[in-house]
């Protein structure tokens, strides 16, 4: 088991605070949905120190309005894309994450972005974090572990990640959610675009990074 942060008010997560490593990243507590707090705060806690260390071991308000999911995804290979920019670039990044047993779901928010973290998502109780990174594009990084601290990447259920591009400086049709691996788009994933709440939404069954993107481009 990895040590826990107990930088925390007693029975809580500390909910604002400066992380050193990897990145200079706030974090807040988690919108857990119908998978509560409780004793799980010592899970969240260690996931979040994980994130700050980079100790990764690997083993192999209301919610937005939904968006349908029109447009397909499609293998990046050779094709031209571009990643939608802010209008002021992030300083820093900002985490949430939830304790989600098997039979429960949960929804990890920061304002209008969320990952909706589906029943039977893994066999076994995980933990689930999404970070905002920091930077001119509109990027996060989803990472989980499980009880014993093993990093997950493949999930038995899709969850469902919707993005903002409220901030973007500029917002034409067709943005997609791309998987993206050292800056490389690796899949295009289908995505629906609300034009009304300035939202992306796609459902993925991997964890990685992933930007809000358009193309490909002719």
């Amino acid at each position: 088991m990895l040590p826990l942060d107990r930088r925390g008010a007693p029975g809580g997560i500390d909910d604002r605070h400066e992380v050193e490593h990897p990145r200079d990243r706030g974090v807040q507590r988690a919108d857990l949905g119908d998978a509560g707090v409780g004793t799980r705060d010592g899970m969240v806690r260690r996931a979040l120190r994980v994130l700050r260390c980079g100790l990764k071991r690997d083993a192999g308000g209301d919610q937005v309005q939904r968006a349908d999911i029109t447009a397909p995804a499609f293998a990046a290979n050779k094709k031209q894309t571009a990643f939608v920019q802010r209008v002021n670039a992030l300083t820093t990044g900002q985490t949430q994450c939830a304790w989600v047993a098997p039979g429960q779901t949960a929804t990890v928010a920061i304002g209008a972005n969320t990952l909706e973290i589906p029943r039977k998502a893994s066999s076994g109780p995980a933990t689930y974090c999404m970070t905002i990174k920091p930077g001119s594009e509109i990027a996060v990084e989803l990472r989980a572990w499980d009880n014993a601290g093993i990093a997950l990447h493949e999930f038995r259920a899709p969850l469902r990640l919707t993005l903002s591009y409220a901030d973007a400086s500029e917002a034409p049709t067709g943005l997609r959610i791309m998987y993206v691996v050292n800056g490389e788009v690796v899949e295009v994933l289908g995505t629906g675009q609300d034009f009304n709440n300035k939202t992306v939404t796609s459902s993925l069954r991997h964890f990685s990074d992933y930007i809000i993107g358009f193309g490909p481009l002719e």
